[in-house]
């Protein structure tokens, strides 16, 4: 026999201590924390997340969920990766600095021994990110593109990125 149980009270405080947001492009060259964040509807900003700095502050301490989609295009590439790996990081960053979650860009790698070696970005592609962690109250994290040494210029694009506490 199944037996249907009522939620109460697990939503209503993700609209008021989360945010949902929303960015349609940024040019990017090298290391960059993505700022100047939208919250057209359907996104939403809560009571604590600074669109222009990029910076969530978590209200309470608990565990959270936190997800980032983020597309880009390159053009066309016409330069090796070399052993660069550039990233996306959602990053803790006060009291202290921590990486929280991270996502490689897509890289195409092929080694055709003697006769072909190639390590390049993708032309276009999107990364998604999405964990669970714990926070206190006052952390505060933001989203950030980190080139790993690659000087490769290139459009994200349709980013999103949200964060919510669980309980």
């Amino acid at each position: 026999m199944f037996k249907l149980f009522k939620i109460q009270g697990l939503a209503p405080h993700v609209l008021t201590e989360g945010f949902s947001a929303y960015k349609a492009t940024l040019g990017v060259t090298g290391d960059t924390m993505i700022t100047n964040w939208s919250m057209p509807s359907p996104y939403f900003s809560g009571n604590n997340f600074n669109g222009a700095t990029g910076l969530y502050t978590a209200p309470k301490t608990g565990a959270y969920q936190t997800q980032a989609i983020i597309s880009y295009t390159a053009g066309t590439i016409t330069t090796q990766l070399g052993s660069n790996n550039p990233f996306f990081l959602i990053q803790r960053t006060a009291p202290t600095t921590d990486d929280i979650l991270t996502g490689k860009l897509p890289v195409f790698d092929v080694n055709i021994v003697l006769l072909l070696n190639i390590r390049t970005l993708l032309s276009s592609s999107t990364v998604t990110m999405a964990g669970t962690m714990q926070l206190t109250q006052g952390d505060t994290i933001g989203l950030f593109y980190k080139a790993d040494g690659m000087s490769l210029a290139f459009t994200l694009q349709n980013i999103f990125w949200a964060a919510y506490p669980l309980g």
